[in-house]
């Protein structure tokens, strides 16, 4: 931390991480080990506590989780817990246990906090990414932003959100429902779009959903086989090639194949272009999630500390022993 953002750190990141492993006796048995680790740890002592939901492998996406470390030079915990074991298009029967675990977190965490000043309590971040997006942002599908203060979610950050999660099928994630007042959520392309918004305009968001307008998961739905998607209508989003056509049937079939390939990438090449959202995280989770970091010298450097420690763990990874 000291060698990217050039001051020593405050304090050493707390990662808690439940695996699937850890067999409950009872339902909302993971989330109170989680509780309980993030009580041991000292995590609620740290100006900011980022929960996150991860995908059906129980990835975590550690560009997110490191880009917070850094930018809040390590007064930070992060909480993940692990809901299934195989890849996410074979885990949407598992969004259920995913959204209650990650619900029973988050209740959990706001009784733990309950007992402390509110001076003394951490801002409570939420992030998820692709399935994890869709379990973390079902938590507060029937409440919608009146839904954060009653978990105590002060800011949430959403990457690829499937067009299948209720969020975007609702019309919550663009705006469009009673639960979702103007100004709280911002759907996204890119950096950019975010900042141009306003001091006053940002303070007032709640949640930021960061989809490209390529990401074939934010596209795949059923509807796409009968009727042609906005998206393919008018002035098409970025990198959305002009030559495509929407054709009934073979159009749904040619995204879920996209969908299905859209997770290969190239360790340490960040991209900001289908499902990939590494290019964006550095500056997104700083604006989305409020950190105090301004310099722009200081944001390159995190990226590029982001790009060296993923080629690194990919070094590590190919140069481990396997069990025979």
């Amino acid at each position: 931390i000291e060698r990217v953002v050039g001051e020593p750190a405050v304090a050493e990141p707390i990662r808690c991480y439940v695996g699937f492993n850890s067999e409950p006796l009872y339902t909302t048995g993971r989330s109170e080990l989680a509780v309980e680790e993030l009580a041991r740890t000292g995590a609620c002592d740290r100006s900011s506590l980022l929960l996150l939901s991860p995908t059906g492998t129980g990835w975590v996406d550690q560009t997110v989780v490191e880009a917070a470390e850094f930018l809040t030079k390590g007064d930070i915990a992060t909480c993940s817990i692990q809901y299934g074991r195989f890849p996410s298009f074979l885990c949407v029967q598992k969004v259920g246990v995913g959204r209650m675990q990650f619900r029973s977190l988050l209740w959990g965490v706001k009784q733990r906090l309950a007992e402390r000043p509110p001076e003394r309590r951490p801002k409570v971040l939420v992030f998820g990414e692709s399935l994890g997006a869709w379990t973390a942002s079902d938590v507060v599908m029937s409440q919608g932003i009146v839904g954060f203060d009653h978990y105590g979610i002060d800011r949430a950050l959403w990457f690829g959100l499937p067009a299948l999660a209720k969020w975007s099928r609702n019309g919550m994630a663009t705006g469009s429902s009673d639960l979702v007042p103007e100004g709280t959520v911002a759907v996204i392309d890119r950096h950019e779009q975010l900042a141009e918004l306003t001091d006053q305009e940002r303070d007032r968001l709640r949640a930021v959903i960061l989809s490209h307008d390529s990401d074939p998961i934010a596209a795949l739905r059923p509807e796409l086989m009968i009727r042609r998607p906005e998206w393919l209508k008018g002035e098409r989003g970025r990198d959305v090639p002009s030559s495509m056509e929407w054709v009934p049937i073979v159009t749904f079939w040619h995204v879920a194949v996209d969908a299905a390939n859209a997770m290969k990438t190239v360790p340490g090449d960040f991209q900001s272009f289908g499902h990939d959202y590494r290019a964006d995280t550095a500056l997104v989770v700083r604006d989305a999630f409020h950190l105090p970091v301004t310099d722009p010298e200081l944001t390159a450097n995190v990226d590029m500390a982001l790009r060296d420690l993923e080629i690194a763990r990919k070094r590590r990874i190919d140069t481990e022993p396997t069990e025979d």
